[in-house]
């Protein structure tokens, strides 16, 4: 009878010790998805500028950095959501992206928040805008430069500074 009870016993600190290393690892998978789409689409960005560079066009700054960084892509993320307003943000699923068309602003809203640390008032989103560097500096019309996606609140996750 002993043998049992020790048994169970064992097997709940077994599974008690896995489940905490399976949570890690889930949000370790979930940060490196995030890092991977988003430089997939900074990549697709620079494309963008590389090309508006190369046959001269000049773009306004303000068009430009109020648009949605998606829409300039040909390869939108699988996780994207679509296109939402503030108020509706609870509607964004978890691991997912979003786009809220009134502050202008690309959310990834994450599932897995155990080693995050967010300055952001709502601790399982991240906030990025998009920010056009020019050539020639500040003006509000010129030859692009750069166009990045800037997160809009410093934040870690898993020793990874943003």
């Amino acid at each position: 009878m002993y043998e049992f009870i020790w048994v169970i016993v064992i097997m709940m600190i077994l599974y008690a010790i896995s489940y905490k290393y399976l949570s890690a690892m889930n949000e370790s998978v979930e940060r490196s998805d995030f890092v991977r789409t988003l430089n997939r689409v900074q990549a697709q960005l620079t494309l963008n500028v590389a090309e508006w560079y190369a046959i001269g066009k000049q773009v306004s700054r303000t068009e430009v950095e109020q648009r949605n960084p998606l829409d300039l892509i040909e390869l939108v993320p699988e996780n994207y959501q679509g296109e939402l307003s503030s108020d509706q943000l609870s509607k964004c699923g978890q691991a997912r992206w979003c786009y809220l068309v009134d502050t202008k602003r690309l959310v990834y809203r994450v599932k897995h928040t155990g080693e995050l640390n967010n300055t952001y008032n709502q601790k399982d989103i991240l906030v990025y805008k998009l920010q056009l560097s020019l050539i020639g500096g500040k003006s509000e019309r010129g030859l692009p430069a750069a166009l990045t996606l800037v997160p809009e609140y410093r934040f870690t996750w898993q020793n990874v500074g943003f």
